[in-house]
């Protein structure tokens, strides 16, 4: 987002969180700096349910799905949220603009702080067993949500505060754990934060344009990302 050319409200959604997540998805991909646009468009892939019926008629598109899951609405999704913080709430903004060293850590507290998910992580029980007190039979589905454990009360103390000087004993769970970890982790967080820098840098007197209860959410989708996200500055 260049500020001093943007008309404005800005979006943080089209103007700043998917070209960025769509530039660093093409590189990847070594593909030509004009087909980021095109990727942009690619989160149409991204339906979940009745509204997937459509377009998911392959193995490819439902390849690519997945692939535009992970590589581009995750990281999208994750900037615009983290890009609505700070936008609402100048304390914490104008704190990391004075100490940028403090920047990782609030990071890490964003990512076990937002809630991203649309669905839950699947799991199918391969034996009986007991989880938080509830009879788990083999063969059973388990439903496991991601942003319910990041705001364990048993874990993180006074989990529904966003607080970016929080050291928890526990790391969040936003990359999976074990051999589910995230492969792209390290990709994401460097990504992010150079993001959220220059967001910081370029644009200071970031607010929002319209009151939060405004911002509408794309509805039928794997990841929950904002249709737009108004601001001034």
């Amino acid at each position: 987002m260049k500020a001093s050319t943007c008309a404005q409200p800005g979006d943080l959604v089209a103007d700043f969180a998917l070209p960025w997540a769509s530039q660093v998805t093409r590189e990847l991909l070594g593909l030509p700096t004009e087909a980021a646009p095109e990727l942009a468009g690619w989160l149409r892939l991204l339906s979940t349910g009745e509204a997937a019926d459509g377009h998911l008629d392959s193995d490819w598109t439902k390849a690519l799905s997945r692939f535009d899951v992970a590589g581009l609405a995750n990281p999208a999704g994750f900037l615009a949220l983290c890009g609505l913080v700070l936008a609402r709430d100048p304390e914490p903004a104008a704190r990391l603009r004075r100490e940028p060293r403090a920047l990782p850590g609030a990071l890490e507290e964003l990512y076990r702080w937002s809630v991203m998910l649309g669905d839950s992580v699947t799991r199918i029980a391969r034996e009986d067993a007991e989880v938080g007190g509830v009879r788990v039979r083999a063969g059973e589905l388990v439903l496991i949500s991601v942003d319910a454990a990041n705001r364990d009360p048993a874990v993180f103390d006074s989990p529904e505060r966003l607080d970016i000087d929080r050291r928890p004993s526990a790391p969040h769970l936003r990359f999976g754990q074990g051999r589910h970890f995230c492969p792209a982790a390290a990709l994401n967080r460097a990504q992010t934060e150079v993001a959220l820098r220059a967001l910081l840098d370029t644009v200071p007197g970031l607010r929002p344009a319209v009151a939060p209860e405004k911002i509408r959410w794309r509805q039928d989708h794997a990841v929950l990302l904002p249709e737009m996200i108004p601001v001034r500055w």
